[in-house]
Formats: structure tokens, C-alpha cells, sequence
């Protein structure tokens, strides 16, 4: 097997990695409108782009799951910035999809209040 440094690894995912930002560009600018215009696309493009290299660099391998967590770094950035997230993902034994299926779910689900009010 052919061992490639990091920045060879790097230049062979940029056309991945620009395509899954376009992609999700064009998911925010349709789906969500009103997170689209808090911040210039160059802005949403950068967070984006970190993003995908903080997913891929846990080593995530699934699409679906890189591009929610780049989507859901847009308006949470500790997940692609905070220490806790790394720790959660260098810490465990699961493979990092796993990891990412389970803490996208955790942030997907409704407060316990949410939940609990028809209980009344």
C-alpha cells in the first residue's frame, strides 16, 4: 500500500471536497434562506470547507454524514472548532462514522421538554 503525506491526501480530495460545498451551498441557499444570508457565501463556503476537512480528518467516510456535519458546523461551529468534539472522536473505539451517526442523531432530537408536552 502506498503511504501519501497529508498534503498529497489533501490535493487528491479537492475535487471531492469542492463538490460536496457547492452541494451544500446549494442545499442552504434552497432549504435554508434565512441561514444563507446571515453570512457572505465566501463565509458559508470557508465554514464549509472546515467542515469537510475536520469530518474527513476524523475520518468519517460517509457523504451523508459529512455533509450534515458541515451544514450543522454552519450554526454550531464548537463542531468543527471545539475540543470536546475532537476528544469524542480521537477517544473512542467506534469507527468514526459510528461516532458521527450518533452524536448527528443527539443534535437531530427534540429537547426533553419538547417531548414531554401533550403529557400533561
Amino acid at each position: 500500500m502506498i503511504e501519501l503525506t497529508p498534503d498529497q491526501e489533501r490535493r487528491l480530495r479537492q475535487p471531492e471536497r469542492q463538490a460536496m460545498i457547492d452541494e451544500a451551498m446549494a442545499f442552504l441557499q434552497s432549504r435554508l434562506p434565512s441561514l444563507y444570508r446571515q453570512q457572505t457565501p465566501q463565509a458559508h463556503a470557508e465554514t464549509l470547507g472546515q467542515g469537510y476537512d475536520r469530518a474527513t480528518g476524523f475520518g468519517m467516510t460517509r457523504k451523508d454524514l459529512i455533509q450534515k456535519y458541515m451544514l450543522y458546523g454552519l450554526s454550531a461551529p464548537a463542531l468543527i472548532d471545539g475540543e470536546t468534539v475532537a476528544r469524542y472522536f480521537r477517544e473512542s473505539e467506534q469507527s468514526p462514522d459510528l461516532l458521527a451517526q450518533d452524536l448527528l442523531a443527539l443534535i437531530e432530537m427534540p429537547p426533553a421538554s419538547a417531548t414531554n408536552q401533550g403529557d400533561d
